[in-house]
């Protein structure tokens, strides 16, 4: 059946041209009873010698179908020479027999390389005292024993076992299934086979009507993500495959609120990811995709958050600001990241992010792209998070040192003018006057907070701090603020807690704003001193 096989493929030319006469209607495709009818016709010829059965050509071109990924039984007559080729090999390699395996290119080999010579699970080699057992079901795998073969069917056999091994060839019009499916236990070790998989699996995950299908398979087929970190692992230095497989992962991370890359997390190949993120700093536009999936990563929630924070995500990230001051989607991206970490994450996110220069590379980046709306906006939300108040002025302890921080840092670094800056140039921005207001409410929370803990009363003009002239001088901003946007909560709470702890009344009225903005209280003045006692207290 082999060789008789082989003289069919080798023909291939001449059953193509029969077809193409036949095809009257110019579709380019053929069934399996035309392609069968082509075969007798070219026998008849006499170009066939050998004898051959329907049932030979049936599994041929149901094997080409299924390796082409073609859902209604047809096939381009076009591809019918590659895809016989393969189908070909496939279906001896399932027998075992060294003639379909030597019938398969040089490149479809690569796939079959070891199968059948070397352990699935383990990869050790048959010898004389060693004998590997073949998996009765779809006799493509060898293992050394029972043992072998269990961790070879939880490593991914469970999910390929009887189906078609696609070669790199026919890979590129296979669908997201036979790639997942094969990708776990054919890709790893095997460069030629991996850099086919990774490509059509990238080319899946970049059209709209395919990625969530791609997506499904990989949370289905978990062995398959760990098949890719181990790909990136191990050819980190070859791009036709470490990008590809980098890039389908980056998407899978940035999918809406972490639906599917809660997988990496799982997993518990963060931290590995990450490293993959950081070897990209030197590669621009890979560094904003990996960018892009940490922010995607933590979206998903306090858990993902968690991880983050424990993986150094925030070191990576400001690293990467440092290095692209001069471009604005990598500190987009990278705003994105840190913000996102930081948002109801406690003290342990922030920590993190403020000993890591994060505000002082935000605001660094926001002076020198002043008039980048999108940046400015970014920017601003990032320090809001970055940035908690204290409205009870009992701050203590680790607390009260990463508050003290992030005044130092907000002075040091020109923070608050830059916040100003910003929406002096954006005043319709409503999401720039939101948090940066917000933000001067919690400096100057914690301001006050700093002095009570000192025993220090508000509006002690010999003992106000750079913090508390800044915010003052702020003022007329915030009011602005205030009118343009009287829905907003910030601009009217960052007046009242400036003026109540900061600054007096006269500030804010002397900055333009008008009696109601103010709570009744601050504006109780005391009785004035009477000049004569009346009669009955004489």
């Amino acid at each position: 059946c082999d060789s008789n096989m082989e003289e069919v493929v080798t023909n291939v030319a001449q059953i193509c041209d029969i077809l193409f006469e036949w095809d009257d209607e110019g579709e380019g495709t053929c069934t399996k009873n035309g392609f069968r009818r082509a075969v007798q016709a070219v026998a008849a010829s006499g170009k066939l010698t050998s004898s051959f059965t329907r049932e030979d050509l049936d599994a041929l071109f149901d094997c080409a179908v299924s390796i082409a990924g073609q859902s209604n039984a047809t096939l381009i007559i076009g591809e019918l020479p590659e895809l016989l080729k393969v189908a070909l090999g496939t279906l001896a390699a399932r027998k075992g027999t060294a003639a379909g395996r030597g019938a398969l290119t040089s490149a479809e080999a690569d796939v079959f390389d070891g199968l059948l010579d070397k352990c699935g699970a383990c990869g050790a080699e048959a010898s004389e005292g060693k004998k590997l057992a073949l998996c009765q079901r779809c006799k493509c795998v060898r293992y050394c024993g029972r043992e072998c073969q269990i961790a070879g069917w939880k490593a991914g056999h469970k999910d390929s076992c009887g189906k078609v091994i696609l070669g790199p060839n026919a890979v590129r019009n296979a669908g997201a299934s036979q790639v997942v499916s094969a990708l776990s236990e054919f890709a790893v070790g095997r460069p030629v086979v991996a850099e086919a998989y990774c490509k059509r699996l990238a080319q899946l995950t970049l059209d709209p009507t395919t990625y969530t299908e791609v997506f499904s398979q990989l949370i289905a087929n978990q062995n398959a993500v760990k098949a890719l970190m181990k790909v990136m692992e191990q050819n980190v230095k070859c791009v036709e495959i470490f990008r590809p497989a980098y890039m389908v992962l980056c998407a899978l991370c940035m999918s809406p609120e972490g639906k599917y890359g809660y997988v990496i997390v799982e997993l518990d190949l963060l931290k590995e990811f990450i490293g993959f993120v950081k070897k990209m700093k030197y590669e621009g536009q890979l560094l904003v995709t990996g960018l892009s999936a940490l922010r995607g990563l933590a979206n998903g929630g306090p858990t993902a958050k968690e991880a983050l924070i424990q993986s150094g995500t925030s070191a990576v990230v400001v690293d990467a600001l440092d290095l692209y001051q001069d471009e604005p989607e990598p500190l987009l991206q990278g705003f994105a990241v840190l913000g996102n970490i930081t948002h109801r994450t406690g003290l342990k996110g922030r920590k993190t992010v403020i000993w890591g220069h994060g505000i002082q590379m935000v605001v660094r980046a926001m002076r020198k792209h002043a008039e980048h709306e999108q940046l400015q906006q970014f920017g601003a939300k990032a320090l809001r998070n970055f940035i908690a108040g204290d409205e009870t002025g009992m701050v203590c302890g680790e607390a009260s040192v990463i508050a003290h921080v992030c005044v130092d840092g907000m002075v040091r670094f020109l923070g608050i003018e830059t916040l100003a800056d910003a929406m002096v140039n954006f005043p319709e921005n409503s999401e720039i006057q939101e948090d940066a207001c917000a933000v001067f409410a919690n400096l100057g929370s914690i301001d006050v907070a700093s002095k009570r803990a000192n025993g220090v009363q508000p509006g002690w003009k010999d003992t106000s701090t750079q913090a508390t002239k800044n915010l003052i001088e702020v003022l007329p901003v915030i009011v602005s603020a205030v009118k343009k946007f009287p829905s907003l909560g910030s601009p009217r709470h960052a007046l009242h807690v400036i003026t109540a702890t900061s600054g007096t009344p006269e500030h804010a009225l002397e900055a333009g704003a008008d009696e109601e903005m103010l709570p009744p209280k601050l504006l109780i003045k005391p009785p004035p001193q009477l000049k004569k006692l009346p009669p009955q207290l004489k």
